[in-house]
């Protein structure tokens, strides 16, 4: 069994976004608020990443994306996350039943997790989802890790 980029890690991290930020969000704004929120050194260079840096880690939202799919799907499967159909697409949501899960995903990590998804929350402000993928296609070419930057870790 996969422990990590499963589809139960991915899923816990976007309920804490659909819980946290009680917003309806497509599968690609979900994508981009859980790289961000594992990368936050990329929007806030105070903030020290949940992740170990990694080159090109900015590639990561490419394959991040069918990752979040998959456990978008495994959410909805389990009852843990609500889906509208909207002209605007597929959005999902968190409901009561979320809320109250979410609530077990106590422990360091995921304190720390729901600050940066907050953080990102008010870094894109009231960003239109549209708004909030040109400014990723526009900068993920600025990215880099540690590494890259030739700073140490």
């Amino acid at each position: 069994m996969e422990i990590y980029n499963s589809k139960q890690e991915i899923g816990c991290r976007i309920l804490l976004i659909l819980v946290c930020t009680q917003k309806k969000m497509r599968a690609e704004t979900l994508t981009i608020y859980d790289y961000f929120s594992v990368h936050i050194d990329d929007i806030y260079s105070d903030k020290l990443c949940l992740h170990p840096s990694n080159p090109n880690h900015s590639s990561e939202l490419l394959v991040r994306n069918l990752m979040v799919r998959n456990a978008l799907s495994f959410l909805v499967s389990k009852g843990l996350v609500q889906i509208e159909l909207s002209e605007f697409g597929i959005r999902f949501y968190a409901d009561k039943f979320s809320e109250n899960i979410s609530h077990m995903l106590d422990c360091n990590y995921s304190r720390k997790y729901v600050e940066y998804v907050r953080c990102v929350d008010e870094y894109f402000g009231e960003r239109t989802e549209y708004e909030i993928h040109k400014y990723v296609e526009k900068n993920m070419k600025n990215w880099k890790s540690d590494l890259e930057r030739g700073e140490k870790i």
